[in-house]
């Protein structure tokens, strides 16, 4: 009889001991930022979970945090490799995409969660998100380094945002309206996915109403128009900052 598999150890201890400078860094200055800001996020975001009392909504809002800026830095990424023509930049972002949706799986997940369970999803996140970052930096980055060299932009830290997919509805002025798929969301926006051609009252500025579908007695969010993409939808802003229970609202309706 063959004897049990052990377990992998996670490689989720502490920032010191990863060893970042010698064992993680690329020697691309920007690059290297932004995965040391990464780590730090993490590490900051497990504290968070080991707190006591624990809060869940500092928790939330770390999820959401950790799950933004690992997909901004990803872009960027993606985006320095193409300017630099990497060959082999398909199965580079194949690998990105497999991980963020994995991770903003998770992050659903604990939105909907309470006590015990939200604690031992987020400390799954944590460990998923260093454990994976830690060999993709090791195994893959390393290989694709020259590709990373020339600077382009600065991957942003806007408003923690998340990937889902809930049906809405956007009313504009004279009762004209649309539907659509929420596809990214955010405390301050969200990207609406909409079938084409976009209707013609779509215009960058353009004020109206979100509700969510189906209606449920809740009142609509003011919003505005902020970038038009013809092929996929439109890019909103909310009038006023949204809470985490938003969030969490548009996550349960996305069931």
């Amino acid at each position: 009889m063959k004897s049990p598999a052990t377990p992998k150890p996670s490689l989720a201890g502490t920032l010191d001991a990863l060893d970042f400078d010698t064992r993680l860094r690329l020697g691309v200055e920007d690059i290297d930022g932004q995965h040391f800001r990464l780590f730090q996020a993490a590490f900051g975001f497990k504290r968070c979970i080991d707190e006591v009392p624990f809060s869940p909504s500092e928790v939330d809002a770390g999820m959401l945090e950790l799950v933004a800026y690992t997909s901004d830095h990803l872009d960027y990424e993606e985006y320095v490799m193409r300017l630099n023509r990497n060959p082999y930049l398909s199965a580079h972002i194949l690998a990105h995409h497999r991980f963020k949706k994995e991770i903003s799986d998770i992050a659903q997940k604990n939105l909907k969660l309470e006590g015990k369970g939200k604690t031992n999803v987020a400390r799954e996140a944590f460990e998923l998100l260093v454990d994976w970052l830690v060999n993709h930096i090791e195994r893959v980055d390393k290989t694709a380094r020259a590709y990373m060299v020339r600077a382009g932009r600065d991957a942003s830290r806007g408003a923690p945002r998340l990937s889902l997919n809930c049906r809405v509805a956007i009313e504009f002025a004279d009762h004209v309206a649309s539907t659509g798929t929420v596809t990214d969301v955010s405390v301050s926006g969200a990207f609406v996915s909409i079938p084409t051609p976009l209707p013609a009252w779509f215009r960058a500025g353009a004020g109206g109403l979100v509700h969510l579908l189906p209606l449920s007695g809740s009142p609509p969010l003011p919003c505005r128009v902020t970038r038009l993409d013809p092929e996929r939808g439109v890019a909103l802003e909310f009038q006023e900052r949204q809470t985490i229970h938003f969030v969490s609202a548009l996550c349960r309706a996305a069931d």
